[in-house]
């Protein structure tokens, strides 16, 4: 046999329709290969899904990419915006305390 996990991004992208996003996001994030993924995964995040968001957010943060956080946070509100808040608050690199700032505007939650 011979696996071809670089074609696996094809293979999701293709079954789109038929698949429930949420078991496919959570599945990978269990086997600990989201970021094989990853491409399917920001393709599929136009349906605003919480669990996919948030995924999406985690990965972003572990790869400190605050500009696609960011971007991700504007474009898409489905995830629990004061749990990254309170993550994000005390992160090493100001530009993620800032996006914290900035969730916690959102959501009138000055207090914190």
């Amino acid at each position: 046999r011979e696996f071809k996990p670089l074609l696996l991004n094809d293979l999701l992208l293709v079954l789109t329709p038929r698949l429930d996003h949420t078991k496919a996001v959570t599945f990978f994030q269990k086997a600990g290969e989201l970021a094989l993924v990853l491409p399917y995964v920001k393709s599929v995040q136009s349906h605003n899904n919480k669990v996919i968001n948030e995924a999406l957010n985690n990965i972003y943060i572990d790869h400190e990419d605050y500009d696609s956080l960011r971007e991700s946070i504007d474009n898409y509100n489905n995830f629990d915006n004061i749990a990254l808040a309170i993550r994000l608050e005390k992160h090493e690199l100001i530009e993620f305390r800032r996006i914290a700032a900035y969730l916690f505007k959102m959501n009138n939650r000055w207090e914190q």
